[in-house]
């Protein structure tokens, strides 16, 4: 077990542990039971879950697992008061989002519980990996059209200077994709360990080829930025270790210039979004630039 500055505080129940990495994994299998269930017929709230999770490891801690800083709470408040303003104002929104808002507020204090009990590293970076790695799964046996039937690819349509767009989609929406993937990502942070290093390499690779397949240009910017703050997070913390910021651009600009052909390939479809449309485009970039800003900066 790898300590990250854990070591001054008391640990947790194992029970309230096991509780908190449930909870995770149903958040970020949400989309995967939603794409089976819908593949079948079978249409369920899942995320309706999470509000039977939080109220169990609300009553197994006693509170103490979602305890939260004054700072952060109100912050939250004011966050869900405007979302509520929206829905009670807005005509076209209904008041089914308030469910949506409910189950978002659930999901910010089942990340609150993971921080306040996960202590072993080692477990959770594991679990993030078999997340993503299997959304990464799901998503190309659904590309290479193994068991259609099963694994479904939707097409979405839309309209750019009045020609017909058709995008794919697979668990989610295209642009939303990248966060299931992202938990296997930023494993790379971690303190190296080479297998651990080499499954999360897998996961940014499939990542990327998979945001390309699906044409996202805020994924393949999530994906890139993410990378960025993984390199250079060590120098921010000694704990994470500073092999990788040497090895992982060594590596990554080698197989870059080796498959480079290849890569221009299959990322054809991407790359005339990225050049044949701009006014969408250049939101994203001053979306991601503050993003990143305010996280280096905050």
């Amino acid at each position: 077990m790898e300590d990250l500055g854990y070591s001054d505080r008391p640990p947790p129940p194992k029970t309230a542990e096991t509780l908190a990495l449930l909870a995770f994994n149903v958040i970020l299998f949400d989309s995967m039971m939603t794409y089976f269930l819908n593949a079948f017929g079978i249409h369920v709230p899942v995320n309706a879950l999470l509000i039977v999770l939080v109220f169990i490891l609300f009553l197994e801690s006693r509170g103490r697992a979602l305890q939260i800083a004054i700072a952060p709470l109100v912050l939250l408040h004011l966050c869900v008061l405007s979302f509520m303003v929206g829905i009670f104002t807005l005509p076209q929104v209904g008041y089914a989002r308030l469910l949506t808002l409910g189950a978002a507020v659930c999901a910010f204090f089942i990340g609150v519980c993971c921080a306040n009990n996960i202590r072993n590293v080692d477990r959770f970076a594991n679990v993030c990996l078999f997340i993503s790695l299997a959304y990464c799964l799901v998503c190309m046996m659904a590309l290479l059209q193994f068991f259609p039937s099963v694994f479904s690819v939707k097409y979405a349509l839309g309209f750019r200077d009045g020609v017909q767009i058709i995008r794919p989609e697979i668990t989610t929406d295209q642009n939303f994709q990248i966060f299931y993937f992202l938990p296997g990502i930023l494993v790379i942070a971690l303190p190296f360990r080479i297998k651990r290093f080499l499954l999360s390499l897998l996961c940014v690779l499939l990542s990327f080829y998979i945001l390309t397949q699906l044409k996202t240009r805020s994924g393949i910017l999530v994906l890139l930025g993410t990378l960025m703050l993984c390199i250079v997070a060590p120098f921010g913390s000694k704990q994470l270790g500073r092999k990788k910021v040497i090895i992982l651009p060594v590596f990554l600009g080698l197989l870059t210039l080796i498959f480079l052909p290849l890569i221009m390939g299959f990322s054809t479809g991407l790359w005339e979004r990225f050049t044949g449309s701009y006014h969408t485009f250049h939101g994203r970039l001053i979306s991601i630039k503050y993003l990143f800003d305010h996280l280096l900066s905050p």
